[in-house]
């Protein structure tokens, strides 16, 4: 590709520029691009090492013998994602998070990244940004910015969903 000499110019209408004379797929990618970008207040959508995130593992535990607890039902939470039993894991997930009436931020990043791999990604943005303010109020800020991280990468998976359900036409 041609470098732009438009120091005036923003990233968007460099990008858009870009796209003349580009085939159609590498339209839509920098379409889905830019629009994601937009979705997250201008910053980059695309990964770099500021961007990386630690999902969370749902290494499989014995089930407890009584499920009176957050962390009881949080086991019983991560063993059903570990097999892909997503809509069992977020019914356990909501159990701890009830218990833990809310203030475990981890339960919501859990249930959050849960409901990602499930596509229910308002849920999942919803989850991950109240884990985002209560890691925030607990000053946990390597906590804080992992999950705004995993925020921000649903943010754009949906929007680039979105993008890749609508027909565009892009006869430039």
């Amino acid at each position: 590709m041609t470098p732009i000499d438009d120091s005036s110019g923003s990233l968007v209408q460099k990008e858009v520029l870009l796209m003349l004379g580009q085939p159609r797929w590498m339209k839509m990618t920098l379409v889905a691009t830019i629009a994601a970008s937009l979705s997250l207040g201008g910053r980059p959508a695309w990964g770099n090492s500021e961007n990386v995130f630690n999902p969370p593992d749902y290494d499989q535990q014995s089930t407890p013998e009584h499920l009176d607890t957050a962390e009881d039902w949080e086991v019983v939470g991560r063993d059903a994602a570990a097999v892909g039993d997503y809509h069992n894991a977020i019914f356990a997930f909501d159990k701890a998070i009830e218990l833990a009436r809310g203030e475990n931020p981890e339960l919501l990043e859990l249930r959050g990244w849960t409901q990602y791999l499930d596509q229910d990604y308002d849920a999942a943005i919803a989850d991950l940004a109240a884990a985002v303010e209560l890691y925030r109020q607990l000053e946990r800020q390597d906590d804080y910015q992992n999950a705004l991280q995993m925020r921000d990468y649903v943010v754009t998976r949906q929007s680039q969903e979105q993008l890749s359900a609508a027909p565009v036409d892009l006869q430039w």
